[in-house]
């Protein structure tokens, strides 16, 4: 009722959109909540206020069949042909089989509309103020049945069909589930060329041909199963005997990263997990033992390993033993409002510590390096602040005792007065080069932050034209302000676009970098709906850049020119 809305998830990079009937277009915004180049220090949490202007252009049209009948309950959906990454609006149609929508902005909007027992339909273009009629054809299907004699089983099998466009439509493709027979069916497919492929869970290499589909028809095609072979990790100790029940997890360790959440399985009587291999990438893999009914947050081993090739994993029996850790918070950050708990970070993973109202804590550990950090949040913005780095071995018993105590003051990091609504990406760092927060500024709102009385850099990029430092000084008991400058760029749309498609790709991590001042910035890569490349927005200014894209053990680069005006660079790749 008051306009309000709260956005909880993982630790990553989002885009956020607001629809609103009689308001023009949807807003984005860019949330990062990645964990920083640390790997320990997670990035700050935005309070966002989106304003849509009201908007009366109202379109609408009509849903029939071939013959003309309208089409009752039929689904539309609208899309911004200039932003893929916008979600497209859904309407049903009346018994009339019309539909309108009322608040689209001056953008290119696409139309399209299905319905059970026919195949979709699209206009190129919805305009404004006028009606738009999508005839809805019989369609045509796509049939066969696969051979599973070499499948364990048929579950999370589905055959995608779309047509070969590179029109955005999320209503041109279809699936359909793989019975246990090995058959399947798609229907609702228009009259054309139309690319077929064999999804799954990874337990196979990526599937796909293609066929003509026509209408009223059906027409069969062959899909051939090329089952990966099961990758197995055995987890052992010191004299070869097997540990069992322990959780083994995978994460992508080459930046290339699938779709769908990372792997992680048990191991068996016999000490040995059996993952699905899919191609032979480098990847994290991380053993988890039990903690009361469920697993330790922090992992007791961890390895690197490339997917398909068998790995053992060896702990001697007096590294599973936990060890003691224990310490007093002093009480300088046991009264500050904006220290909410500490945290245990080892390998990417964290835990949570819980600290009594006197300020102590204790927890058992796995062996390893720790770092131990106090969370903070305060004004929308969190941050860690690194405490003490701490080596634990197997069955220690650690008494950090008073934890380092400090004197505090507050950095105020604001937009400099009468110029843009919001500024660039910044991250604070202590002067021993530990980033502590990464956030960005708004005009109506400055990023606070509590800090021990030193010394920090203020490092913001922008957007790979130049990187700019900026030194200043906290005191106790005092404010220090620190101006920024806002962005000098202008939105311009990335995309890598490969030559062979690799159906299992999933979001890509790629390096872009400005020749001449060797400013760089990582850029996360989303795929597009028809999975036909890879594509985000960035601020640039004019200029030559180098994309540095990784994949597997390789790393390819592409450069191109962003000239005055420019929108877009079409990176071209060849991937396998």
């Amino acid at each position: 009722a008051d306009g309000r809305a709260t956005v909880t998830g993982t630790l990553s990079r989002y885009h956020l959109w607001v629809t609103a009937d009689g308001h023009a277009g949807t807003v984005s915004h860019s949330v990062n909540t990645e964990p920083s180049t640390t790997g320990s220090m997670p990035t700050d949490a935005e309070t966002l206020t989106l304003r849509l202007p009201r908007s009366t252009q109202r379109s609408s049209g009509t849903v029939v069949t071939s013959s003309g009948q309208p089409v009752a309950n039929a689904t539309v959906a609208i899309w911004n042909e200039g932003n893929e990454r916008m979600p497209p609006r859904w309407l049903t149609t009346d018994r009339d089989g019309r539909f309108a929508c009322v608040g689209l902005d001056a953008a290119t909007w696409g139309v399209s509309a299905v319905a059970d027992g026919h195949a979709a339909a699209s206009a190129r273009q919805l305009a404004a103020d006028a009606e738009v009629v999508l005839q809805l054809a019989e369609g045509g299907a796509v049939v066969g049945k696969l051979d599973l004699s070499a499948m364990s089983t048929h579950s999370q099998l589905r055959v995608l069909a779309r047509p070969v466009s590179d029109r955005r439509d999320p209503l041109e493709q279809s699936t359909a589930v793989v019975h246990p027979d090995g058959s399947f069916r798609v229907d609702g497919l228009a009259p054309g060329n139309c690319l077929v492929a064999l999804l799954d869970s990874g337990r196979m290499h990526p599937v796909q041909v293609q066929a003509t589909v026509e209408d009223g028809l059906d027409t069969t095609v062959i899909l051939a199963i090329r089952p990966a072979p099961p990758w197995q990790i055995q987890v052992e100790d010191d004299l070869g005997r097997p540990l069992a029940n322990c959780l083994v997890r995978i994460s992508d360790a080459t930046y290339l990263l699938e779709l769908g959440a990372d792997q992680q399985v048990h191991t068996d009587s016999r000490g040995t997990a059996r993952l699905f291999a899919g191609e032979p990438e480098p990847v994290n893999v991380f053993v988890h033992l039990q903690r009361g009914t469920g697993y330790d947050e922090l992992p007791a081993a961890s390895r690197t390993g490339v997917i398909g090739e068998n790995l053992v994993v060896t702990m001697a029996r007096s590294q599973l033993a936990p060890a003691q850790l224990r310490g007093r918070l002093p009480p300088v950050w046991r009264h500050e409002e904006s220290a909410r708990s500490l945290v245990l970070v080892a390998a990417g993973c964290s835990r949570r510590l819980e600290v009594t109202a006197e300020g102590t804590f204790s927890t058992d550990v796995p062996a390893g390096t720790f770092e131990l950090s106090l969370f903070c949040e305060q004004d929308g913005s969190r941050w860690y602040w690194l405490l003490a780095k701490v080596e634990v071995t197997p069955g220690m018993d650690l008494d950090l005792g008073t934890l380092p105590s400090a004197e505090l003051g507050t950095a105020e990091i604001a937009l400099v007065p009468g110029q843009a609504a919001v500024g660039p990406w910044m991250s604070l760092r202590s002067a021993a080069g530990v980033v502590l927060a990464s956030f960005r500024t708004q005009r109506s709102r400055p990023a606070r932050f509590r800090l021990p009385e030193g010394a920090y850099t203020l490092v913001h990029a922008d957007h790979t034209a130049s990187l700019r430092e900026r030194s200043f000084a906290v005191k106790s008991n005092t404010t220090a302000r620190v101006e920024v400058e806002p962005l000098a760029g202008r939105p311009c749309r990335i995309e890598v676009v490969p030559r062979v498609i690799r159906a299992r790709l999933g979001r890509l991590l790629a390096t872009l970098r400005a020749v001449d001042s060797g400013a760089a910035c990582e850029l996360v890569l989303a795929p597009t709906m028809d999975l036909a490349k890879w594509a985000t927005e960035h601020e640039l200014v004019p200029g030559q850049y180098t994309l540095e894209l990784r994949v597997g053990n390789r790393t390819l680069h592409e450069t191109l020119i962003v000239r005055p005006g420019s929108d877009r660079m079409v990176f071209p790749f060849t991937l396998r």
